[in-house]
């Protein structure tokens, strides 16, 4: 029996003018090797900033991944903790842009296979939070979630006792998905938020 662990996604940091066509930029777990179902390895980070004036996603047709490593059967059926894929488009501050914590192929949760926010781990304040196919994020001790547009919760969302989601900035925002806030604050004189 092998004892080793398979290794996480690393990182991928690309700045570019704009984007267009199709590709991918990935920094995925990678698929276990041994023999056991836990310990899966997580996915790592990536973030595409633009920069020209009007710069968006919409030229650009690839993937952009940071699943967590999955096995391909039932003795590797549990994943990883999803990665982060940070997008942000031209003329956007960097707090800003979108977050997307996607875990791509459905596999079973496990209490490893969350994404930490807050805490040790930086960048708390987002434009749009997206969390989708089998991720799970988890908001910790302490923590402030700041997001300016959508958070929308494809799949689960959890917050420590002390954490807090603001939802700020100027312009409207909107919340979706079965979500249960510890601290949900809405900052901001006149915000218009729609659930």
């Amino acid at each position: 029996k092998r004892t080793y662990m398979d290794g996480a996604g690393g990182s991928v940091n690309v700045t570019a003018g704009s984007l267009s066509g199709s590709g991918t930029f990935r920094a995925n777990g990678a698929i276990p090797q041994y023999d056991g179902a836990w310990a899966q390895p997580g996915g790592g980070r990536v973030a595409v900033t633009l920069t020209g004036t009007a710069a968006d996603f919409s030229q650009w047709t690839g993937a952009i991944t940071a699943y967590g490593g999955h096995g391909t059967n039932a003795t590797h059926s549990i994943c990883g903790g999803a990665g982060t894929v940070y997008l942000r488009k031209g003329g956007e501050a960097q707090d800003q842009g979108t977050l997307i914590i996607d875990n791509g192929v459905g596999k079973i949760f496990s209490k490893w296979n969350v994404t930490p926010v807050g805490g040790n781990v930086e960048g708390t304040a987002f434009g749009n939070v997206l969390i989708r196919n089998y991720a799970k994020l988890k908001l910790e001790d302490n923590s402030t979630l700041t997001v300016s547009g959508v958070f929308s919760n494809g799949c689960q969302f959890v917050s420590s006792a002390s954490g807090t989601v603001q939802i700020a900035g100027a312009g409207d925002a909107a919340i979706y998905g079965n979500n249960t806030f510890s601290t949900l604050v809405i900052a901001g004189s006149g915000k218009k938020v729609s659930f």
